[in-house]
C-alpha cells in the first residue's frame, strides 16, 4: 500500500498505541484504503474485578474495521456506552477519534469517519497467531479483491 496523507495519520496514530495504552503491543498491522487490520498485544491485564478481568493476560486481537453487518440502532445504543478503561474496545475507540480528530482537521473536505464497529478475535495459539499474521502482511496483495476496491493502492 501507498499511505496518502490520511493513511499516513491512520499508520502513525496506529505505532502509538502503545505510547497511549502501556498494556498493549503491536503485532503485525497493515493500513488499507478502508480499513485497518492489527494484531493487539495484551501483555498484562488491568482494572480486574474478583470474577473476570476486562481484558486477558498475554493474549492477542485481531481488530479490524470492516463494514460487516453495520446496524445503526444498534451501534447508536453501544457507542453510548463507554467502553472500560484499559479494554480493547478503549483502544480502538482512542484510536479511531484520534484519527477522526486529525484528520477532519487537516483534511476537512475529505468528512473522513470510520464505520462504528469494528471486529475481534481473541488468538488463541501459535499457529492461530501465525495465520492471522499472515493474513495482514499478504493482505495489500488481494486489495484488488476487495468488493471496495476503485483502482488504487493508495489508502
Amino acid at each position: 500500500m501507498r499511505l496518502n496523507e490520511t493513511g499516513k495519520i491512520a499508520n502513525d496514530y496506529l505505532q502509538e498505541i502503545p505510547e497511549h495504552f502501556t498494556n498493549i503491543r503491536l503485532g503485525a498491522y497493515v493500513v488499507m484504503p478502508n480499513h485497518v487490520h492489527v494484531i493487539l498485544i495484551v501483555v498484562r491485564a488491568l482494572y480486574c474485578r474478583d470474577v473476570a478481568c476486562n481484558v486477558s493476560t498475554n493474549n492477542a486481537c485481531n481488530v479490524s474495521t470492516d463494514n460487516a453487518n453495520i446496524n445503526p440502532g444498534k451501534n447508536k445504543f453501544m457507542s453510548d456506552i463507554p467502553p472500560k478503561p484499559g479494554s480493547i474496545s478503549a483502544v480502538i475507540r482512542s484510536y479511531k477519534s484520534a484519527c477522526t480528530k486529525w484528520i477532519n482537521q487537516y483534511y476537512p473536505e475529505i468528512n473522513f469517519g470510520w464505520q462504528s464497529r469494528f471486529h475481534d478475535h481473541i488468538i488463541r495459539n501459535d499457529e492461530e497467531y501465525l495465520r492471522i499474521e499472515n493474513y495482514i502482511v499478504n493482505n495489500p496483495k488481494n486489495w484488488k479483491d476487495d468488493k471496495f476496491y476503485s483502482g488504487s493502492q493508495d489508502t
